[in-house]
């Protein structure tokens, strides 16, 4: 069974190319929907349940990412985006968090460290608060671009430097996937935070853990992969809320049912849930 499922899967990228480029947006969009709903309708054994599930997450992220620029024909961007977070009252967190972050936005007293696996949140949580605390005057680095010792210098350290000579206004700039910063890109931002902490705030955002410890002991650091039942819980039912708020406002027809599967499959990738909804339509 395993093989012959292999043997289908070789060649399923080219097969699905060579299928799609051949239709026009609105067949494309069809048999997105069709894709979708018949892999999820299929009574597989218990044991081929994740087969099942990677199985037509794969066929529509594949063809979504290549084909599709917009499922639904109403709408100018992804839910991701179009429902992305403006400030901190609509982020989808815990208590424990949303306390914390609230005390910052008061006085921005700290760096942070955002860490988490991918869709979890982190950089949409950073830009709202950023937005928030100082709309124009917050800035986001893709340390995957831009990493070297030179970028940091010229990307972070100068924007820092510029921000304490010309006002007392507060400066936010995301590093983020800052897993990706060299190790000497790490160390030259050690004194920095010390020395304009005071006029900027720097919010780094990673999935994997390659921050060096200097950086992590500036910085207070918060893990969006939440551990405790509590958080999980509590997390669970937040963005049940949200999600049922867009499927309302999208006039998706939905269960309750399939909502909450949506999340037990995807959580804690929100981001993952947002984008299988996009396959819903009306």
């Amino acid at each position: 069974m395993i093989k012959h499922i292999k043997s289908l899967t070789a060649n399923l990228e080219t097969d699905i190319e060579n299928y799609v480029s051949k239709l026009d947006d609105e067949k494309k969009h069809k048999l997105l929907e069709q894709s979708y709903r018949s892999l999820k309708s299929l009574d597989w054994n218990k044991e081929f349940e994740q087969l099942k599930h990677t199985a037509y997450r794969f066929t529509i992220n594949k063809i979504n990412e290549t084909y599709v620029k917009k499922v639904n024909t109403d709408l100018t961007h992804s839910f991701s985006e179009k429902y992305r977070p403006q400030n901190l009252d609509e982020c989808i967190l815990p208590s424990r968090v949303r306390n914390i972050l609230e005390k910052w936005i008061l006085n921005q007293n700290c760096h942070f460290i955002f860490k988490g696996s991918a869709g979890s949140g982190k950089t949409s949580t950073a830009l709202a608060i950023s937005k928030q605390v100082s709309p124009d005057n917050y800035s986001i680095i893709n340390a995957s671009e831009f990493n070297s010792v030179d970028d940091i210098k010229n990307q972070v350290i100068a924007r820092m430097r510029t921000m304490s000579l010309l006002s007392d206004d507060k400066r936010i700039i995301i590093l983020d996937e800052s897993d990706e910063l060299t190790e000497k890109s790490q160390t030259v931002l050690r004194r920095p935070l010390e020395e304009f902490s005071r006029t900027t705030s720097v919010i780094f955002t990673y999935n994997n853990d390659k921050i060096i410890e200097p950086l992590k002991s500036r910085c207070l650091m918060i893990d969006f992969d939440f551990k405790s039942k509590k958080e999980i819980e509590e997390m669970k039912l937040e963005i049940e809320k949200r999600i049922k708020s867009i499927v309302n406002k999208e006039q998706l027809k939905i269960s309750n049912g399939d909502i909450l599967n949506l999340i037990e499959q995807n959580y804690p990738d929100i981001r993952a849930m947002l984008k299988e909804l996009e396959f819903i339509v009306t």
